[in-house]
């Protein structure tokens, strides 16, 4: 659509510079019908795109939305993972670091307290 209305915006562009040149009425009338024409066609093929582009980019976002969340939870498994090869307060900054729920942080500490008085006891 996009290229036929700009092969007709050139044409009748064309027929009125034509048409003025050797001072012709009818072809006037064709030119100006045509320039009018093509400039509607125009209009549709361009809102037509940029209804697409809108389209694609929400699908786009859709997506990434996913990707984020998924990287999220490679971030936690991988927090996770190496929980086990690190001690308890490391574990602890560890969560901190990640914005953790609060309950796990107290929980994390409780173990923590119970883990040192077990130390001290034995």
């Amino acid at each position: 659509m996009l290229t036929l209305g700009l092969i007709g915006l050139l044409s009748g562009v064309a027929l009125l510079a034509w048409s003025m040149a050797f001072d012709l009425a009818e072809m006037w009338k064709w030119g100006m019908t045509t320039t009018v024409a093509a400039e509607c066609l125009l209009v549709s093929a361009l809102a037509g795109m940029a209804a697409r582009l809108w389209r694609h980019s929400r699908r786009i976002q859709a997506e990434m939305q996913n990707v984020d969340a998924q990287l999220d939870e490679i971030h936690e498994l991988t927090g996770l993972l190496s929980a086990g090869h690190q001690s308890g307060s490391q574990h602890f900054y560890h969560h901190f670091s990640q914005v953790a729920n609060p309950h796990m942080l107290v929980a994390n500490l409780r173990g923590q307290i119970d883990q040192l008085a077990e130390r001290m006891a034995g």
